[in-house]
């Protein structure tokens, strides 16, 4: 079967199973606008955990060029965004559950500041929103080479897709099949490293290649240092993506600070294995380096130069349209409830 059939028809079974799991995820649900926004707090741990994972993992996480262009400084914001993470996760959130009449972000800027606060959260995250949503989007427009299909049909049409399930299930069909685009593009991607991995004879081999004369270079004297440093100390003290709509959403359906506390502590360690996991299959672009043309890395080069496989190739598509959907969906339900209804 050719390549480009193969992997038209995964994705398209991938998408109408997503169908399926928001359909019975919301058959027989009450029709009230707690249950539509919060699930009536009655989603247990693993639900809330995978769900918030999958919110979570936007497209910058599976950025396969990190390595490459930015060196071990690209790993740093990972470690300062898990720090923050488990400190919000610990201190602040918990504290998010005894807002029991409220359904958003916004609806506890006003219990807290007054109207002022609502207004200024609405405008600042929809603009956030937007801007990440367009961005997974436009991400997945890059996936048209694999697909033979226009970049813009695929944003159009991933679009419209995402739109439709979670405007008529609400937050239960956004939550399950967050917990179905986990479970594809967590074990897509880990065996999809695994395959790029073994490919190129190990961690050895790997290391092997890796620049040695700029291990310290890596560092202060890395062209991208000043803007890596930047990125993550604006980050740290304003974690936007940390307080988003979503994330915010996921601590309300909440219905303990204990649970709340173990969700984010059970996240912090898993989103690091992952992203280690990530900047070592990144690192196999120095074992092709003379292949890469000057400046250009992006998705298409970089899988098709350190995976031959086309069944690795396709788990890696799979993975990419999981990613996509899982951040793009949850923004577009949270977006919902900016206004308390």
């Amino acid at each position: 079967m050719d390549a480009v059939l193969m992997n038209q028809i995964a994705l398209g079974l991938f998408l109408v199973l997503n169908l399926v799991v928001a359909y019975y995820a919301t058959k027989g649900a009450p029709k009230t606008m707690e249950s539509y926004a919060l699930a009536n707090r009655s989603l247990g741990t693993t639900t809330l955990l995978l769900s918030l994972f999958a919110t979570l993992m936007s497209t910058d996480n599976v950025a396969l060029y990190l390595t490459y262009t930015d060196g071990v400084m690209g790993f740093f914001y990972p470690l300062t965004f898990v720090g923050m993470t488990l400190f919000l996760g610990y201190f602040v959130f918990p504290k998010l559950v005894y807002f029991r009449k409220e359904y958003t972000v916004a609806g506890v800027m006003k219990s807290m500041y007054g109207p002022f606060a609502l207004l200024s959260t609405v405008l600042i995250m929809t603009l956030f929103s937007f801007l990440m949503i367009v961005a997974q989007l436009k991400e997945f427009g890059q996936m048209g080479v694999f697909l033979g299909l226009p970049p813009t049909t695929l944003i159009i049409g991933l679009g419209l897709f995402i739109a439709c399930y979670t405007s008529v299930g609400g937050v239960r069909s956004v939550a399950f099949t967050d917990v179905l685009q986990f479970v594809v593009f967590a074990g897509g991607f880990l065996v999809f490293g695994t395959i790029v991995i073994r490919s190129h004879s190990g961690f050895a081999a790997i290391w092997e290649q890796f620049p040695k004369d700029s291990e310290l270079g890596l560092f202060l004297s890395h062209p991208t240092f000043g803007r890596n440093f930047f990125s993550i100390f604006f980050w740290s003290i304003w974690p936007t993506v940390l307080i988003s709509p979503p994330i915010v959403q996921r601590v309300l359906m909440t219905p303990s600070e204990k649970r709340v506390r173990s969700i984010f502590l059970i996240f912090g360690g898993s989103y690091l294995f992952f992203r280690i996991l990530t900047t070592i299959v990144s690192a196999t672009l120095f074992c092709v380096s003379e292949e890469i043309p000057d400046g250009m890395v992006s998705i298409e080069i970089i899988v098709g130069l350190i995976c031959k496989n086309i069944i690795g190739r396709l788990l890696f598509i799979l993975s990419f349209a999981a990613v996509v959907m899982s951040t793009a969906d949850s923004l577009l339900n949270g977006r919902e409830y900016y206004v308390d209804p």
